[in-house]
């Protein structure tokens, strides 16, 4: 049986290294359309709702492995040591913003002539996707502390 506090990793895992995975394949499409067309508000919008249900489908596994660490709370008596799978969140999600926002400079960076409307949207989805990863850690952390 494995340790509640390693679900929450497990989960945190998933989510964000797939929500990194869908931002960073977001921005690529992005950049290479921003480079041969001009893109439009729908387009963008299109673009996010896109981005938007990807995430959907990665976090089903993560919540499904949050809930499962719940129930093993409720029927594990013993307590464990938190701090190793603390520290596995933490280094999970500094890599995380790390790579978001290595992604999101070189999207800006590559674009000194692009529209204001596209840097609005780069910086728009970069907070988007930041708050998205760290849907599920936070989630498991509050989970870790309440055992």
């Amino acid at each position: 049986m494995i340790a509640p506090a390693w679900l929450f990793v497990l989960a945190s895992t998933i989510a964000v290294l797939g929500i990194l995975y869908a931002y960073k394949n977001i921005i690529t499409i992005i950049q290479i359309r921003n480079e041969n067309e001009n893109l439009t508000t729908g387009a963008y919008s299109k673009l996010q709702s896109s981005f938007f249900l990807r995430v959907a489908l990665i976090e089903a596994i993560p919540i499904l492995l949050v809930i499962f660490g719940f129930i093993q709370m409720q029927s594990n008596d013993t307590s464990n040591n938190v701090a190793l799978p603390l520290l596995t969140i933490i280094a999970i999600l500094s890599y995380a913003f790390f790579n978001v926002f290595v992604s999101r400079n070189d999207a800006l960076t590559n674009s000194a002539d692009d529209p204001e409307e596209y840097k609005n949207f780069i910086n728009t989805l970069t907070f988007t996707g930041l708050a998205m990863i760290m849907g599920v850690p936070a989630i498991s952390v509050v989970g870790m502390f309440l055992f």
